[in-house]
């Protein structure tokens, strides 16, 4: 997996090269948000748990979990939250 270092890199320059391509380094117009989809939180296995008891005392509902990832879907209506805690994800590069 690539450290966030390196993400950060890759991410500073995408945006250089498309700052190279664009009139006067204009970046273009973002695209209208439309709804939000889920929002997903990455914690540690213990932290999991917490928010996982959190989300059911909110009226949460455990609706899925990731067949090969330590993710799991809580729901209520159409709101969809995401818990993930890989070992190995974003929450543990610091």
């Amino acid at each position: 997996m690539a450290s966030p270092r390196h993400i950060a890199l890759d991410g500073q320059r995408s945006l250089i090269n498309l700052l190279g391509r664009t009139k006067k380094g204009a970046l273009p117009a973002a695209p209208a948000a439309k709804g939000v989809a889920f929002i997903e939180v990455a914690v540690s296995g213990k932290d999991a748990e917490g928010l996982a008891t959190m989300f059911r005392a909110m009226g949460f509902a455990l609706t899925g979990r990731h067949k090969s990832n330590q993710v799991r879907r809580w729901t209520q209506g159409q709101i969809n939250l995401m818990i993930k805690c890989e070992p190995d994800g974003f929450a543990h590069a610091q």
